[in-house]
């Protein structure tokens, strides 16, 4: 992989578990170069890409027990729901009901746990991907989690200089990194990899 061009500030080393993320989704999100990218952007946490092909809200739970528990993160993106399709189509309620008890079983690991939920990507605007959307939104704003819209993502250029100023005062480069690092700009990073490789909509199409 090619790094993306940001050869700004760099993050002081760590290498502190407490510091870490979990990357938790499915097919797209196995595809993305975490630790390249943690590289490239310098950051000073390490992320783990525990995501599955294929991954399901109603095998979720044991999956993240048995890759992702053990590193006893601080903070997990979570991107789950495009193999829960037809589910939400016949039953939404069932998929509100599983997305909740996984966010109760996150939140019985770690009472501190930051949560980030992110949006399944809808490039044909599909109308029922749309209502998941609508639905992870208010499930992240009932548990009190992040949300992350995956299209806020699409046009970000990491290379670009203004991208990249922004980038740095957002994570409190201005304030010497007196802030944790924030999600939402975590996920950015992620997920502006995605599309700007066109995988996402290669997978979807």
């Amino acid at each position: 992989m090619n790094k993306f061009d940001v050869d700004f500030y760099q993050f002081p080393q760590t290498s502190s578990k407490k510091d870490s993320t979990v990357l938790f989704g499915g097919s797209v999100d196995k595809s993305i170069p975490v630790d390249a990218l943690c590289e490239s952007f310098g950051f000073n946490f390490k992320i783990y890409n525990c995501s599955a092909e294929n991954a399901s809200l109603r095998t979720a739970k044991n999956n993240f027990f048995m890759n992702a528990e053990k590193y006893n993160a601080e903070a997990v993106i979570v991107h789950l729901g495009e193999s829960d399709f037809e589910m939400f189509k016949s039953n939404p309620s069932e998929f509100d009901t599983l997305y909740l008890d996984f966010i109760s079983y996150l939140k019985s690991i770690n009472s501190k746990l930051r949560i980030q939920l992110v949006s399944i990507g809808n490039e044909d605007h599909n109308q029922i991907i749309s209502d998941m959307n609508r639905h992870i939104k208010a499930i992240a704003a009932s548990e009190r989690c992040e949300f992350f819209n995956i299209e806020s993502a699409k046009l970000w250029k990491p290379c670009s200089t203004t991208a990249a100023a922004s980038f740095l005062y957002k994570i409190g480069f201005d304030r010497q990194l007196t802030v944790k690092h924030p999600l939402y700009d975590t996920a950015k990073a992620l997920f502006s990899y995605v599309f700007a490789k066109g995988y996402y909509q290669a997978r979807t199409a």
